[in-house]
């Protein structure tokens, strides 16, 4: 085959039938005389019936919210070729299942599809592959704290098969990559900008450098019809990986002062980008907008804190408050009454970080807050968030631990506030490249956990796959597999030794070719060079 020649497991991913999307995916398989089979992941079984009707409601709840997908009917076929995009399928569509049969098996699958996603890693580079890992990454599986979300590694292999494809070249020259095929070039082209979108929400989450070149981002791409979000979602990651790497080419103690006209520039466009992305009408693209703003933002208002000397002018500290909170009190209140259950994690982690950016400016700056309106916000948000949870003591259980802990407690330096030590104190994340207040937010709550603090119920410990486990506290059956961490201890917390959390490299069968037998991983000193 010629390098010029698309794999066969890319032009096979066919043309998108759209004018049957809106049929039912049974009847899509009757018209295709596609047979699809019972599916077995481990001891989880799913009858053709009900893995048909996830297809449906797949298409029906989540995809619209990122539209990168070909046809219903192209991801049907894909599918049943590609046992990983089917259960990522499954696994999101379990979240609003009215099917005993669908609905109870997601904490289940946590495990099971983790290690089938390993195995992509070593599988034919494929456009299913891709896109099975981008699901997987905008809904992820139940999680402890973000250091245990693999969805960032899922990202990061989903961005080297794609590139690997070649998928970031202009539409001309995927249309000749695919033989002429104008669907499967378009295919290819949503999927790429899917990439990158999350690539760079998932970098901004963990305030570390995209993990796609900014030179292959083209903000004026000729967009297929139907992918208006998806360019526009583009053009707002293009803008968020520019403001990284301009805040981040120094150590992040201060603003210099000639940086001082850039941040007002850039305010200024990305409140121009509204109107912009106005016409679209879609929650996502206003939310990542909004994230972006809130991390510009407090930039600014977080110069000063620690040991770090402020060079801003206290007009444009006050000034960028004022916008932070105007721009996440907004946030909040108009995503109260949404349907968490279909959101992404950029819709989640948007929120989280809009419920963080009122906290610390409640806490910090009480004068620009109207405190009866930010106790209903975190009310309610809270509500919201646990009605994500899964099980307590993953992430979503945990954010609410440390809305509830920090909202009842003085800021730092206050008379009652314990002493910060100097762990705590030290940036070792470099904030202006994404996380900023959450940072600031979740390291101080990490105080509390140091002193044995925990979690009113034991998270799964990582170094267990359990066959059986009470997922709610409820005494209703759900089998959760091991999710993360250990013992329900928070990142970083001084509590356990740690021994348990690489158990799981030892049974790894990507790990087993790395490490010998008798490698201790929890003293094993290489982990100081990572």
């Amino acid at each position: 085959m010629s390098d010029n020649a698309p794999p066969d497991s890319v032009r096979t991913t066919g043309s998108n039938i759209t004018d049957v999307d809106a049929r039912p995916a049974a009847h899509l398989a009757a018209v295709l005389d596609l047979a699809v089979p019972s599916m077995a992941l481990g001891d989880i079984e799913t009858a053709p019936e009900d893995f048909l009707q996830c297809i449906d409601l797949f298409y029906g709840h989540f995809h619209p919210q990122l539209p990168f997908l070909a046809g219903k009917a192209t991801l049907l076929k894909d599918s049943l070729g590609y046992p990983l995009l089917a259960w990522a399928v499954v696994a999101v569509a379990a979240r609003v299942s009215l099917n005993p049969m669908v609905n109870g098996i997601r904490a289940r699958l946590t495990w099971p599809i983790r290690r089938l996603a390993a195995q992509s890693i070593m599988t034919p580079r494929s456009l299913p592959a891709i896109q099975a890992l981008l699901i997987l990454c905008l809904w992820p599986m139940p999680y402890a704290a973000v250091i245990d979300d693999p969805s960032w590694t899922w990202s990061g292999i989903a961005n080297q098969k794609a590139l690997q494809l070649g998928l970031y070249r202009p539409l001309q020259r995927l249309v000749e990559y695919a033989k002429g095929d104008i669907q499967v070039a378009k295919s290819m082209q949503n999927i790429w900008m899917a990439c990158v979108v999350v690539g760079q929400m998932h970098s901004t989450r963990h305030g570390i450098p995209s993990t796609i070149p900014l030179e292959h981002v083209n903000p004026q791409l000729p967009l297929p019809q139907g992918s208006q979000v998806l360019g526009a979602a583009v053009e707002l990651a293009r803008k968020d990986m520019v403001i990284s790497s301009l805040l981040s080419d120094h150590d992040g103690a201060s603003i210099p002062p000639t940086r001082t006209p850039a941040l007002r520039a850039l305010a200024v466009e990305l409140e121009d980008l509204d109107a912009k992305i106005q016409p679209h009408q879609s929650p996502l693209l206003d939310r990542i907008l909004s994230t972006i703003k809130l991390r510009l933002y407090s930039f600014v208002f977080r110069q000063g804190r620690g040991n770090a000397k402020s060079h801003c002018d206290p007009a444009d500290v006050t000034m960028y408050i004022s916008k932070a909170y105007a721009v996440a009190t907004h946030h909040i209140t108009t995503s109260l009454d949404d349907d968490v259950q279909n959101w992404t994690f950029i819709d989640l982690q948007s929120f989280i970080m809009a419920l963080f950016t009122v906290l610390d400016i409640s806490r910090r700056h009480r004068t620009f807050v109207n405190p009866q309106q930010v106790s209903e916000m975190f009310q309610r948000g809270s509500e919201m968030l646990r009605s994500c949870s899964v099980i307590d003591g993953d992430h979503f259980y945990r954010v609410c631990e440390i809305i509830n802990y920090l909202s009842a407690k003085p800021p730092p330096g206050g008379e009652s506030d314990q002493p910060l030590d100097p762990d705590t104190m030290t940036t070792t994340i470099r904030p202006e490249a994404g996380i900023g207040v959450a940072y600031d937010i979740v390291k101080e709550a990490q105080k509390r956990y140091r002193r044995n603090v925990r979690f009113p119920e034991e998270f799964p410990d990582l170094s267990t796959d359990p066959a059986a486990m009470d997922t709610k506290g409820d005494g209703t059956e759900g089998n959760a597999p091991g999710l993360g961490v250990a013992s329900g201890e928070m990142e970083g917390s001084s509590v356990g030794d740690g021994s348990a959390d690489f158990e799981w490299m030892r049974d790894d069968f990507l790990s087993q070719s790395m490490f010998p037998a008798e490698v201790n991983f929890a003293s094993w000193s290489g982990w100081e060079r990572v």
